[in-house]
């Protein structure tokens, strides 16, 4: 099935930010550069969750209105936002989200994407002149996420010696903003390792300036945990023109595995594994 569509995920208790985001699209739709779809052109007397997974599978850019009521969701978790989180892995789906409110955004695994707003500075809290400078830079963002092909958006795979050895990368995202990269190794001070030297090969005047772990629990409808976490060891680095980005390094097929005696974490990231580790925490 062609993925032709913009699916625009919200809480209804946001509908009047949905209102204000379809009328800064409008041009664009009325244009044909955008097909926006919402759960507002669902018809009366239609099956709506039949709906909604139909506009799912023809979704190529998914953008998320994220708000408390976003995230408390549990509709919006199991039948939006964990199908689009999957489908953004495995099928080049696109995520764009910005904040209405403050949230905790964190939680469900929106940090490995780059907010088309600063968390910080979300909607709720700019006058109306910069409510609309920011749904004009949102739009043309849609609008060219829409315009690349998704047979474009599926992972580059390099290779670098990293101490010795070859270990692959998945470089799945790479934008201005952001890079969403995948470790492919079963060994911890390997992928430490491996995670540096990526950066210094694709950044190579670039400075650290924070490590932190992120975790994202993929469950099933009835809040199962399907055992598919995929966990992120996330690197601020500092350009050498002074822009910040993040690079979000998978390191799911390392981390959390018995370590071998030789194995041992490098003292960026030791505190914090001490943190997560420790019992009763």
């Amino acid at each position: 099935m062609q993925r032709d569509l913009v699916f625009l995920s919200y809480s209804h208790s946001d509908a009047q930010w949905l209102g204000e985001l379809q009328t800064h699209l409008k041009p664009y739709v009325r244009h044909g550069s955008i097909t926006a779809w919402s759960d507002l052109q669902i018809r009366p007397g239609s099956k709506w969750l039949e709906s909604i997974r139909e506009a799912l599978s023809r979704t190529k850019v998914a953008v998320l209105l994220v708000s408390p009521d976003f995230l408390a969701s549990d509709f919006i978790h199991d039948e939006e936002l964990t199908p689009l989180l999957k489908d953004a892995q495995e099928k080049g789906v696109r995520i764009l989200w910005f904040p209405l409110r403050p949230s905790s955004y964190q939680k469900c695994g929106l940090d490995a994407y780059q907010a088309l707003v600063d968390p910080a500075k979300p909607l709720v809290k700019m006058r109306r002149a910069g409510r609309d400078e920011a749904f004009v830079h949102i739009c043309k963002q849609i609008e060219a996420a829409m315009g690349q092909p998704i047979e474009d958006m599926p992972q580059k795979e390099v290779t670098f010696e990293v101490l010795g050895e070859r270990v692959t990368f998945d470089e799945l995202v790479r934008d201005q903003q952001h890079d969403i990269v995948k470790v492919n190794t079963t060994e911890h001070v390997l992928g430490v390792a491996a995670e540096y030297a990526w950066v210094r090969r694709r950044y190579p005047k670039s400075k650290t300036m924070k490590q932190e772990l992120s975790t994202l629990d993929m469950i099933t409808k009835d809040k199962r945990y399907t055992g598919n976490e995929i966990h992120f060891d996330v690197l601020t680095i500092k350009l050498p023109d002074g822009q910040k980005k993040k690079v979000y390094f998978d390191i799911s097929s390392f981390f959390g595995l018995p370590r071998k005696p030789r194995d041992a974490p490098g003292a960026g990231i030791a505190k914090t594994l001490k943190e997560l580790y420790r019992p009763g925490g």
